[in-house]
Parts: structure tokens; C-alpha cells; sequence
């Protein structure tokens, strides 16, 4: 859900989108560097993955962000890297449709099955990361996935959770004016609320009710669900759905850990080199295991950049980074 800024202002927010999303990926590129690096279709579905060698143990699905118009970054590749850690695990993120195409729940479907896929070959041996939209559907699919009676995966990362589309949480309102990479400081309190319901973002519903605990998983039920981590700042639009489905999970069972950082939002500690941002790949793995050193081919080295890979005759479509200019 990111909201079209206009006017102008100290400290605009349209330059924290292209810092963190636009400018450097096309600038840098992506490079593999000494990971294995993979692009293919299944089932018709574009999909990415990431390993340190040939014989994972284990699986992380990556969910991308970006309001559901947004596609695959090198910022995520990048991340997705980030993310292995010390782990044996190899990094897989779908690359789903977005709305401008693609409605709900489509993108659901597509991150559902990628799971199915990863579920067949390592078992419950998965932790699923998702920021923004991208938590919003790692919930939903663990909620899809208990009611089909489907293994659910050891772990959880949630980062600046979006999980209620009805927009009740008290902090999409007192924090509108704070969180500068989603709010909008030029509107006014009277019209605060339309100008959320009115956003692009929400012609991804596509008439599904804001209630459905597969759109806004808020609502569902989590016992049973596995250890999760949780990541807010008290300057988020968000914070609210974090510390509700935070005390939620509580109350039904689940090992939650939550952090709330002051006069933080946006995609911190994704933005960030510090100690913040690696407790992630730390949780990681915490649940996956140490890597502690299975044997591996020699690992190619495949750079993204002016490269063309054949996804089972399907052309890779050029990423749409115009969302973020």
C-alpha cells in the first residue's frame, strides 16, 4: 500500500522510494557473485532462487513487498542472499503478477503453490519472509495451507506487516504525518480516510471482502501456527497489525518474538546495516540450522545484468520500476 505523494516538503518521500527501490538497482545491477543463481518457469510461473551450493537442506520463500504492483527488485535479490545466512538454505522468491494484470487471488494461488512445490521437496524444512503485501501473503498462505490440512513451515518473518484491508488498526491514522515512505503529509484529517480507501492499491481486491482472513489475514485464527518474528516501528502506518496479530498468535499458542522500534517505519531494518537488520537471517537460523558444511559442486557465477535466460521458451518480462519514480 504505497500511497502517491504530492506537494512539496522537507525531506520528500519520493526519494526514499527511489533510493531504496529505483535509483540503485538500476545503477548497481544485480550480481550473484559466489551464489548459485536461478531463473525458470513453473507452471507458468517466473520464479527465482538463490543457494550457496547444490544440496540445500532446507528452503526460504520470499515474498516480495510493493502493494501488489510492484515486481522483483534487485534490492530482493539481494536480500535474498542476505537472508541464507549461515544456513544450508536455498532462497526461492515467485516472481507473482501485480494488479495492474493480475487481481486477488491470484497472487495468493501463485505464492501458494510455489510453497507446495518447496513442501515436496523439503518437507517442513521452510521459513517464509515476507515485508508489506509479502507478510500479508506468507499469513494468508499459512492460513490457507492449515485449512487444506498442508505442513506448515518451522518459522515466521514478518517485516512492517499490511494484514488488515479494512484499515481499523488506530495507527493508519495516528501515524499517517510520521511514516514519510507511506503516508502522505498533504492530507488533511477530515479527508484522511478516503484519500487511504481511494489508493490504487485496493483495485487488487477485485470485490473479495476486506474481511476474508485470505485478505486480511488479521482475522484468522493461529493456533498451531509455527515460531514467528515480527518486525514494526512505532512510526509505521502498520504498527497496529503487527502488535494485534502479535498478541493474537500469543493468545493462541505460538511462539512469537516482536520488535518495535522507536521512530522507525517504512522498510526498516531492510534499510539498514546494523545489528537490527541481522537478527533476521539470525532467526533464520535459528530454525533452519548451521550450515555445517555438506558438500557442493563448483558454484556458478552468473551475472543478471544483460542477460537473457530462457524460461521454458517464456521471455522474462523487464522489471517495472516505474511505480517507485
Amino acid at each position: 500500500m504505497y500511497l502517491k505523494r504530492i506537494g512539496t516538503g522537507k525531506d520528500k518521500p519520493e526519494k526514499l522510494r527511489k533510493a531504496l527501490f529505483s535509483s540503485s538497482d538500476k545503477r548497481r545491477g544485480f550480481s550473484s557473485g559466489n551464489y548459485i543463481y536461478e531463473r525458470y518457469c513453473e507452471e507458468g510461473l517466473p520464479v527465482e532462487r538463490i543457494s550457496k551450493g547444490s544440496h540445500p537442506s532446507s528452503a526460504i520463500l520470499v515474498l516480495h513487498g510493493g502493494g501488489f504492483y510492484s515486481q522483483i527488485t534487485d534490492r530482493y535479490r539481494r536480500l535474498m542472499k542476505f537472508y541464507l545466512g549461515k544456513t544450508n538454505a536455498v532462497a526461492v522468491m515467485p516472481d507473482y503478477g501485480v494488479s495492474v494484470r493480475e487481481k486477488y487471488p491470484m497472487q495468493l494461488n501463485e505464492a501458494y503453490a510455489c510453497y507446495l512445490s518447496l513442501v515436496k521437496d523439503f518437507s517442513e524444512n521452510i521459513v517464509i519472509v515476507g515485508d508489506g503485501v509479502g507478510a500479508n501473503l506468507a499469513l494468508s498462505l499459512c492460513l490457507k495451507a492449515k485449512k487444506e490440512n498442508v505442513t506448515l513451515p518451522k518459522g515466521l518473518v514478518c517485516i512492517q506487516p499490511f494484514l488488515d484491508m479494512t484499515l481499523s488498526g488506530d495507527s493508519v491514522y495516528d501515524h499517517f504525518y510520521f511514516d514519510k515512505f507511506i503516508g502522505n503529509y498533504t492530507v488533511t484529517l477530515p479527508d484522511l480516510k478516503e484519500a487511504l480507501k481511494d489508493d490504487r492499491f485496493f483495485s487488487y481486491l477485485h470485490g473479495a471482502s476486506k474481511v476474508d482472513p485470505l485478505v486480511s489475514p488479521l482475522f484468522g485464527e493461529f493456533e498451531g501456527f509455527p515460531k514467528t518474528y515480527i518486525i514494526t516501528g512505532d512510526y509505521s502506518i502498520f504498527e497496529s497489525d503487527a502488535l494485534r496479530v502479535a498478541k493474537k498468535m500469543t493468545d493462541a499458542g505460538v511462539e512469537v518474538t516482536l520488535d518495535d522500534y522507536p521512530e522507525k517505519y517504512g522498510p526498516y531494518p531492510l534499510d539498514n546495516r546494523g545489528k537490527d537488520k541481522k537478527k533476521i537471517p539470525a532467526f533464520i537460523t535459528s530454525v533452519l540450522g548451521v550450515d555445517k558444511g555438506v558438500r557442493r559442486e563448483r558454484q556458478k557465477k552468473i551475472r543478471v545484468k544483460n542477460k537473457k535466460v530462457a524460461l521454458n521458451e517464456i521471455p522474462i518480462e523487464p522489471q517495472d520500476e516505474s511505480a517507485f519514480e
